[in-house]
């Protein structure tokens, strides 16, 4: 029996439950997808490419990229099919039957060798791994990519779990080598100008490795990062102090298994007042509700400018969820309430006209504030709020937001929770009150701040015009295109 009869015979049943089965013990492969730097017209290959999982979300990507899969069983392959035919990346994906070192960029009809290869958990598959490395560096063009996820040694791990791992795996005829990152770097010396990037994940249990032929500069995307949960409020979609761009550009480069939208997502009070929307806009709720469909949980808790969804809670809006507060639990057991925080604004409750009036009188303010940061971006400066400045240095507005924080702190100590996470006041802060974790998650108005939830269940605020202004192919001062409706 040879390679690819074998391949058929262990997949014939597992195709079919493949993809949701794996997703618990292959880890890291989004995070390999995430790193490569592709571009549009770019060719990527995947050998071993089973039901086209990593080259769908490549797709995703880079709608303009050049992708090709092969795999040594056709019954992977006509799986991979069946999920490319009713998607908008069948035309942009080819696929074929073989092996690793059977296949060159002419197999697919090429004229040039490959940008970008990869292998994602399929070494420790291949009897002869060592062969199918170097064949896959010959095949790639001078500059081009090798990247590679699979299981490291796992020595961070109790004996007896590695035991039971390396049994499991050995039932689907798996077989892990410790060796591969060691023959990557002997690879890489063996060439002058190679580059070689290897970490290990999850406490050495995969091994994450991006190898580039020949004298040119490592360009893997490090500014994408995954989260488990990221928490974005206050976006006002629709008016013109939205930062539109500046939120797509972190959607795009920030992920998460869960992202919240923290109310005043979509300004209702804007638009009822004045039509605004541009393309950004456009793009961001597009995005949204792809993530959504794709498997993201979006959690979207209205707030006080889009108050018109507060009918519709504990609804679905395609794949996003409407709520008005959500318990959130984190990796490491802690619980926090999670809402807009309208509910606590005595100004919002009981004196609406003076809120709708602030409302108005900060929409002033945010247009000194465009103007004068198109005077900052022509001497050269970086992006400033004058807005939050001046909020931060009044003592009324120090006092309002203090007393607000300890408002909502109270209340989630009321409820025995371990903190709370909301937005409203346009403050990015994490602080302790009285033993309960106070998180706000900012503004995209002003500081263009998000929460976000590490793996390890740790809060932290990221800064996004500060993370992108060390970063070249940001150009912040681009204006965002308009349309009228």
């Amino acid at each position: 029996m040879d390679a690819a009869q074998k391949m058929d015979q262990q997949y014939r049943y597992q195709r079919y439950v493949y993809d949701w089965s794996r997703k618990y013990y292959l880890l890291g492969r989004d995070a390999l997808l995430a790193e490569i730097p592709l571009q549009p017209g770019e060719t990527v290959l995947e050998i071993g490419c089973g039901t086209g999982r990593n080259l769908t979300k490549l797709a995703y990507r880079q709608p303009q990229a050049k992708l090709y899969g092969m795999d040594a069983s056709a019954m992977m392959l006509d799986t991979a099919r069946d999920n490319l035919r009713n998607t908008l990346y069948a035309q942009q994906i080819t696929l074929q039957q073989g092996l690793a070192g059977q296949v060159d960029h002419t197999t697919f009809g090429l004229e040039k060798p490959f940008d970008h290869l990869v292998f994602s958990y399929v070494l420790s598959m291949i009897p002869g791994w060592q062969d199918a490395l170097e064949h896959a560096l010959s095949i790639l063009k001078p500059g081009g990519c090798l990247h590679v996820v699979d299981f490291s040694d796992q020595q961070t791990m109790p004996a007896w779990c590695r035991k039971l791992l390396l049994q499991w795996l050995d039932w689907f005829n798996v077989h892990p080598d410790p060796a591969v990152p060691a023959y990557l770097e002997q690879m890489a010396a063996r060439q002058q100008y190679d580059q070689l990037r290897i970490r290990h994940l999850s406490g050495r249990y995969a091994v994450l490795a991006h190898y580039q032929k020949g004298g040119f500069p490592m360009t893997i995307n490090q500014n994408f990062r995954k989260y488990r949960s990221i928490w974005i409020s206050d976006t006002h979609l629709g008016s013109r102090g939205c930062k539109a761009k500046f939120l797509l550009d972190f959607l795009q480069h920030n992920q998460a298994d869960h992202l919240y939208l923290v109310g005043d997502i979509i300004d209702g009070w804007a638009l009822r007042k004045r039509w605004y929307w541009d393309t950004f806009h456009d793009q961001i709720l597009h995005l949204l509700f792809e993530r959504a469909q794709r498997g993201t949980q979006v959690t979207y808790v209205s707030g006080n400018h889009d108050e018109f969804l507060r009918p519709f809670i504990h609804h679905r809006v395609t794949a996003i969820s409407l709520e008005d507060e959500v318990v959130h639990t984190t990796a490491d057991g802690r619980k926090f309430l999670v809402l807009h925080g309208d509910q606590f604004d005595g100004v919002m409750q009981f004196t609406r006209w003076l809120a709708i009036l602030g409302d108005w009188i900060y929409e002033r303010l945010l247009v000194v504030n465009n103007v004068y940061n198109r005077l900052r971006r022509r001497m050269g400066y970086p992006y400033w709020s004058l807005s939050a400045y001046l909020k931060h240095k009044t003592k009324s507005a120090v006092n309002f937001i203090s007393a607000f924080e300890e408002t909502l702190a109270k209340e989630a100590k009321k409820r025995q929770l371990d903190g709370i996470i909301c937005g409203h006041i346009h403050h990015a802060e994490i602080r302790d009150i009285d033993g309960v974790l106070y998180c706000n998650d900012g503004d995209w108005v002003e500081s263009c701040t998000a929460l976000v939830e590490e793996w390890d269940g740790s809060l932290q605020v990221v800064r996004w015009v500060e993370a992108r202004s060390r970063s070249a192919d940001f150009d912040y001062a681009q204006p965002a295109p308009q349309f009228a409706p």
